[in-house]
């Protein structure tokens, strides 16, 4: 999941680009919301909207976190060894697209 860039909103809202990245934005949001510490907080006046509301949320909620390259998992300790090799890939392939990114940026 590529980062939205925040710079491209506050520059000029309203060109196609800058249009395209709160949706990210909110992805981000709603995904760091639901795995902070009052999570169950979150959770709990999601399930005060409307069903509708509440299905498409979830369905967002899925993108960011069923997503192995979405969300790092910090439990690693309570996973079976045979798992640590896809670990490994994951985090790998993490740092990479995090460094691409910086120097996406830095241009």
């Amino acid at each position: 999941m590529k980062l939205p860039d925040i710079l491209t909103i506050a520059k000029d809202p309203m060109e196609d680009t800058a249009v395209q990245e709160p949706p990210e934005l909110l992805l981000l949001m709603l995904g760091c919301a639901v795995q902070c510490d009052q999570k169950e907080m979150f959770i709990e006046r999601i399930k005060q909207l409307d069903l509708d509301v509440q299905q498409a949320i979830v369905v967002h909620i899925q993108e960011v976190t069923d997503n192995t390259e979405n969300v790092f998992n910090l439990h690693w300790g309570e996973l079976p060894s045979d798992q640590f090799e896809g670990i490994f890939k994951t985090v790998f392939n993490q740092v990479k697209s995090l460094a691409t990114e910086r120097d996406e940026y830095s241009k």
